[in-house]
Parts: C-alpha cells; sequence; structure tokens
C-alpha cells in the first residue's frame, strides 16, 4: 500500500471516530440522563392538541389541590464538576403550612451553609423556589406558551410523552418556562 493510501485510510478513519462515539440523533447520553430512554418521534396515537388540553386540565387540578394542603418542599440545585462529582450545593426543606389565622406560611425545616461557588442563587431565583415551585403548566396559562410534541420517551418504567414548551412573549417581571417537559 502506498503512504498516499495509508494517509488518505487514516484522515478517513479520524473523520469517522466521532460520528460513530454520538448516537444517531446527535445525543450523547450524561450521567444525568440516567433513566431516560431514546426519544421516540413518531407521531403519537393521541392528537398532541388533546394530550395537551389533559394534561393541563391535570395541572389545573393539582394547583388547586396543593391550595388546600400542607407539604414539606425540598429543593436542592448541586453543581458538578467534569468527574460528575458534587463541588457545591443548595439545599432547603420547607414545610409549607396555614398559621392560626388560616394563612399559608412557610417554615424553615433544614437549611445547610450554601456552598454553591461556581453559579450564585439570585433573590429571584429563590422568589421562584418559594413562590412559583413547582411550575405547573395550567389551563390558564397554557395560552401564554408554544408548545411542541416531540415525541415519547420512557423515564425509568414510565411511558411519557416530551413537549418543548417556549413563551410566546416575555414581559417584563414575569417568569416563564422555556425548556422541555
Amino acid at each position: 500500500m502506498s503512504n498516499r493510501s495509508v494517509l488518505m485510510l487514516l484522515v478517513a478513519s479520524a473523520l469517522v471516530m466521532p460520528v460513530a462515539a454520538q448516537s444517531k440523533n446527535g445525543f450523547t447520553p450524561s450521567a444525568l440522563d440516567k433513566g431516560l430512554g431514546p426519544i421516540d418521534i413518531a407521531a403519537p396515537a393521541i392528537a398532541p392538541e388533546e394530550i395537551i388540553r389533559q394534561f393541563t386540565v391535570k395541572e389545573s387540578e393539582f394547583q388547586q389541590a396543593l391550595n388546600h394542603y400542607t407539604y414539606r418542599r425540598t429543593a436542592r440545585m448541586q453543581t458538578i464538576d467534569d468527574d460528575n462529582n458534587v463541588d457545591g450545593e443548595y439545599y432547603e426543606v420547607d414545610d409549607v403550612i396555614f398559621d392560626s389565622a388560616g394563612k399559608r406560611a412557610e417554615k424553615v425545616v433544614y437549611a445547610p451553609q450554601n456552598t454553591l461557588q461556581r453559579v450564585q442563587m439570585s433573590p429571584s431565583d429563590l422568589e421562584d423556589i418559594q413562590q412559583d415551585f413547582p411550575f405547573d403548566l395550567t389551563t390558564e396559562v397554557i395560552g401564554q406558551y408554544k408548545v411542541k410534541c416531540v415525541g415519547r420517551q420512557k423515564v425509568d418504567e414510565l411511558g411519557c410523552y416530551v413537549f418543548d414548551v417556549s413563551p410566546k412573549v416575555i414581559e417584563k417581571k414575569h417568569r416563564y418556562l422555556d425548556g422541555r417537559i
């Protein structure tokens, strides 16, 4: 084999190897994706609009029920280093209760020192945890969003529909979801 043929073979091999390391859809899984199966992009048997309608009705029911119950809320944000080790953490446990006058109140149960170094929690981040957590995509707010059906995916053993969600318009002093559910 000539030197030129060997060189061309090496160049071709170098170009093919990175492609083989990725999955078919260009997604390279990370440790944080544990439990997530591949996304099946085939059209769902039920119209996406009907899935969204049913989902938002259930979210509205959940939000209304939550207003009548006490519960314990745990919020944790961790930063992960290149070796998948936790190198910083914000952690807080609160009881959401009703006070003697019947008003909703929050009581911090456990909150160790915040050790986040590479990211900061702003006052609005903390407010999101306290007031807007969990985020509910209800019938009242769904009209503010563009919602696109991406496909189906197994999460652990549960079959789920996957949607990309983004705000139609962004207004000042409002918090929005821009992501995948």
